[in-house]
C-alpha cells in the first residue's frame, strides 16, 4: 500500500531521507542554489541499494515536473521499504526530487520557468523553432487576465483549434518552444541547473556499468490509477502488458509502443531523442 502523498517538499524529502536510511541505502545529497516556498533548503537526494558494483543498474527519478514529485516521492520511498536489505544486482538508485524548486513551489516548471523536458537538446545546435508557437505566445500568455482577455484568448484558441485540430494544436503548444521565456513548456537558453546535476551524476555514477534502465515518474496521463509506460526502446511485440503495480491502485501497465503519442516534445533526457514523448 502506498502511504499518502506529503504536504510539502520539505516533509517528503525527510520522509524519504528516513526510509532510505531504514533501507540501509547509502546517501548523498547535492544542494540547489535557490531556496523553497517555506525558505527550506532544496536538494536532489540520493538513496542507492544494491552492491556499488553492480553491472547493471535501474535509476528512479521523481519530480523532473516539479509538482508531480509528491507521488513519485511516494513511490520511491514505497519500493525503498521493499528493497532494504537488498544486495545482490541489479542496484537500484533513486533520484529524488530532480526538480526540487518546482516541487517546493508546486510547479511544473524549474526555477528558470524552464520544463526539464524541454532542456535536453544539442546546445552546441541551433535550437528547434516553433513559429506557430510564436503566433500564439501573446494569446497562451496575454498580458492581463480581465474578462475581455479571458473571452479574447479563448475564442483566439478555439480559432486555431477549429483550423489545425486538436492534435496538431496539442503539438504547437506542447511541443516546446525556446524563443518566449514566460511562455508554456519553455526550453531555456541552455543547459539549467538541475540538468548539468544530471549529466554530472550519471556520467559518475554508470561509468563502466554494462546495463543501465532509467524510470522517470510522472503523473497526469491516462485513466485514473492506472500506470502508462513509455519507452524510448521499443519491446517485441509492439505492445506489451506488464503486470505490475505501478501506482497506487493500479494493477497493469501497457506500454504506448502501438500508439504513437499525440504530439513531439523536443529536449527530453531520453536516450533516442527523436523519439516523441509525451510529457
Amino acid at each position: 500500500m502506498i502511504a499518502p502523498l506529503s504536504r510539502s517538499y520539505a516533509d517528503a524529502r525527510t520522509a524519504f531521507l528516513d526510509a532510505a536510511a531504514a533501507a540501509g541505502a547509502r546517501i548523498e545529497s547535492s544542494p540547489h542554489p535557490r531556496r523553497g516556498l517555506d525558505g527550506e533548503q532544496l536538494a536532489v537526494d540520493v538513496a542507492e541499494v544494491g552492491p556499488a558494483d553492480a553491472d547493471t543498474v535501474i535509476v528512479v527519478v521523481s519530480g523532473t515536473h516539479g509538482v508531480e514529485g509528491y507521488l513519485g516521492s511516494a513511490l520511491q520511498r514505497h519500493h525503498l521499504g521493499q528493497l532494504a536489505g537488498h544486495d545482490t544486482s541489479p542496484a537500484f538508485v533513486f533520484v529524488h526530487a530532480l526538480n526540487p524548486y518546482g516541487f517546493s513551489w508546486v510547479r511544473r516548471v524549474n526555477e528558470d520557468n524552464v520544463d526539464l523536458n524541454r532542456n535536453f537538446v544539442d546546445w552546441s545546435q541551433p535550437l528547434p523553432r516553433n513559429d506557430e508557437y510564436a503566433e500564439l505566445a501573446d494569446v497562451i500568455v496575454p498580458s492581463g487576465w480581465s474578462d475581455d482577455e479571458q473571452q479574447a484568448t479563448l475564442l483566439a484558441l478555439l480559432g486555431k483549434l477549429e483550423e489545425v485540430g486538436l492534435e496538431r494544436l496539442q503539438q504547437i503548444i506542447s511541443g516546446g518552444q525556446y524563443d518566449h521565456p514566460t511562455g508554456v513548456f519553455y526550453g531555456g537558453t541552455g543547459p539549467v541547473w538541475s540538468h548539468r546535476w544530471l549529466r554530472e551524476f550519471a556520467s559518475r555514477r554508470l561509468a563502466g556499468v554494462a546495463r543501465a534502465a532509467v524510470i522517470d515518474l510522472h503523473t497526469g496521463l491516462g485513466p485514473w490509477g492506472h500506470g502508462e509506460l513509455i519507452s524510448s526502446q521499443v519491446p517485441a511485440p509492439s505492445r506489451t502488458s506488464v503486470s505490475e503495480r505501478a501506482g497506487p491502485t493500479s494493477r497493469r501497465c501497457t506500454t504506448a509502443a502501438a500508439s504513437p503519442p499525440s504530439w513531439q516534445a523536443t529536449g527530453s533526457p531520453s536516450p533516442s531523442r527523436s523519439r516523441p514523448t509525451r510529457r
